[in-house]
């Protein structure tokens, strides 16, 4: 489970930990590029997701 807020400092529970969705979208790239090499895919969700995904 990952965390995402636009606001981590004013979430009402577990905002050190929440990441912004600009890092989440990063995240989700990396994981597509490596589940592309082991011969997986993570589909997308969602409209933010599927921005510059190619």
């Amino acid at each position: 489970m990952v965390e995402v807020h636009n606001q981590p400092d004013q979430a009402m529970s577990d905002g050190p930990q929440s990441l912004f969705p600009d890092q989440f979208d990063e995240l989700m790239k990396q994981v597509r590029e490596i589940a592309a090499v082991v011969g997986r895919t993570v589909p997308g969700i969602g409209v933010r997701e599927t921005v510059g995904v190619k």
